[in-house]
């Protein structure tokens, strides 16, 4: 076997190896520089740059990560800048942002599809802090047919939304000025339309679970879409508030968006590589 079959079969069996452990889909830490959100790139799995349609002011990539300590309990470090939404100024501001998927979610497929993010805000007056929108949708920078986790206007509750409507699923507790928390779902998708969402919330002080486990459990929509977008959306008014999003990830299994690969499970692939190589050398 010459060098050049050689180093192939190192990387196809490598490739194969990580693949078969499972792999991140979607990710992006807004390693871009900071500044307006529009155009930004960066990160893996997407077709296009962001799209920022909101008025002045923009939707900014803001110097430091978010840390939550849930987040890094699974050794999952935390890089880049983060996103910040305009910051309100006594009235009603909206803003959204999006961008495209590589590989659009398809609610038809059987496939399931996990997602995680972090996720903070600040207010001084929640009953005018109003609140955001993050998830997929099927076009740009629209909310139609999206399914998102939604923090609805002036509450502390986080809860599923189709097409930016609420489901009635919500958390015990929820969301507080100052707070980060780390945010993990699950798209269970069927041909028939019956698409079962889950997700769960974590705060600073928690540990995340080798195994998944739940808040809101199997909340079941109808859902024919296919989600080629993902998608930033909220309003603002109280004059302190706004709202970061960062460490953006889907992927194929619980693993994938709460855990960073263990050295081992690389090394065992590189090992199984090196075997089959010598077999054959």
């Amino acid at each position: 076997m010459n060098k050049q079959m050689r180093r192939t079969v190192v990387g196809l069996l490598t490739c194969a190896s990580l693949t078969a452990l499972g792999a991140v889909q979607v990710k992006d830490q807004f390693t871009m520089s900071t500044g307006n959100l529009e155009g930004g790139g960066g990160g893996q799995g997407f077709a296009a740059v962001w799209d920022d349609q909101t008025a002045t002011p923009n939707i900014t990539v803001v110097a430091n990560s978010l840390s939550n300590g849930a987040y890094s309990s699974r050794g999952l470090v935390p890089e880049g800048n983060k996103v910040k939404s305009p910051v309100g100024a006594g009235a009603n501001l909206d803003w959204t942002a999006s961008r495209q998927l590589s590989t659009a979610i398809d609610m038809n497929s059987g496939n399931t599809y996990y997602f995680s993010f972090l996720v903070a805000g600040s207010w001084a007056n929640q009953a005018v802090k109003r609140g955001w929108n993050i998830g997929f949708s099927t076009v740009a920078n629209a909310l139609t047919s999206a399914i998102t986790i939604k923090n609805g206007y002036n509450v502390s509750t986080l809860s599923y939304a189709i097409g930016g409507i609420e489901t009635g699923y919500t958390t015990v507790g929820g969301f507080t000025s100052g707070q980060t928390l780390f945010i993990v779902g699950k798209m269970v998708t069927a041909s028939s339309g019956n698409d079962n969402l889950s997700f769960s919330v974590y705060d600073n002080t928690e540990t995340i679970p080798a195994t998944e486990s739940w808040d809101v459990l199997n909340n079941t929509v109808v859902s024919s879409a296919s989600l080629g977008y993902f998608i930033i959306n909220g309003r603002v008014n109280d004059p302190s508030s706004y709202y970061n999003f960062d460490e953006v990830r889907t992927g194929s299994s619980w693993d994938d968006v709460t855990q960073l690969p263990e050295p081992g499970m690389l090394l065992g692939a590189s090992v199984l590589a090196l075997a089959v190589l010598r077999r054959r050398g």
